[in-house]
């Protein structure tokens, strides 16, 4: 049976359903890298993910310490208390951009120092343990270069929903290591800047999404339907590489959904 060993600079985590294989792997790194601090059970930190391995086979992936302490750095640098509470990270206008109004002005250089800070470490979560942010994240990353007050109340709104919901965490399961779903959708020229469309996409085997996708698109389409097409292509190889990673672990896919709602196609 295969042994899973992940690596991320000098953080690693191994998986095998055998303590003695465990034991093995590990003295053999130790006996060149002496010193290695070991951490084994169900329940681990991992390069600031609290991941815990339920009884039901499903993992919960946490980042609750780390939001807990970047909601409290945001409100002591940014001056502001994040008292209101939202039940979405954004409102159904994200996309929009204020031309000629007092949110058009630019953010001095302090609050642009803060906006790139804290959508970084906001963007950090959404990839490990809050795909729910994604969506936010995907325009916000657009607007780096010269971020404005309107962009600065998007932040300050995701920001507030992260401390409302900061003990929210991720559930991944498997209900049929054999079974695969792709589910795509693409929004055409919503980017008012550039006219671009944007593509979201969610890959699951059951319980959870193990990957999420929320990006703006790298080129300009004439069409929805084009813009579904780009979207497919964008969003594909990651099904493509999970279907060769469970291959790997000796699961190969039996069943593999791809989920589109462009009737164009």
């Amino acid at each position: 049976m295969w042994i899973l060993i992940s690596f991320k600079f000098d953080d690693n985590i191994i998986g095998h359903v055998e303590d003695a294989v465990l034991d093995d792997v590990i003295g053999k790194i130790e006996s060149r890298f002496p010193g290695l601090v070991v951490q084994r059970g169900r329940k681990l930190d991992f390069l600031g993910m609290e991941i815990f391995f339920r009884e039901d086979g499903k993992v919960a992936i946490g980042t609750v310490q780390f939001l807990t302490d970047m909601t409290k750095e945001f409100e002591e640098e940014a001056g502001i208390k994040l008292t209101r509470v939202y039940t979405t990270p954004a409102a159904p206008w994200l996309f929009k951009i204020k031309k000629n109004s007092k949110s058009s002005v630019p953010l001095c250089d302090k609050f642009t120092g803060y906006f790139r800070k804290y959508v970084m470490k906001t963007l950090w979560a959404s990839k490990r343990s809050r795909p729910d942010f994604e969506t936010t994240m995907g325009y916000l990353t657009t607007r780096m270069k010269e971020p404005t007050k309107d962009d600065w109340h998007k932040l300050v709104r995701l920001m507030s929903f992260t401390k409302a919901t900061v003990e929210d965490v991720r559930i991944i399961g498997a209900d049929d290591l054999h079974s695969m779903m792709t589910m795509i959708d693409s929004a055409h020229a919503v980017h008012e800047k550039d006219m671009r469309g944007h593509t979201g996409s969610v890959i699951t085997m059951g319980t959870g999404v193990i990957d999420t996708k929320s990006s703006k698109q790298k080129m300009n389409t004439r069409s929805s339907t084009e813009c579904e097409f780009v979207g497919t292509s964008e969003a594909l190889p990651k099904t493509i590489y999970y279907n060769l990673f469970m291959e790997g672990q000796g699961y190969k896919t039996k069943w593999n959904i791809l989920c589109k709602d462009n009737e164009s196609e």
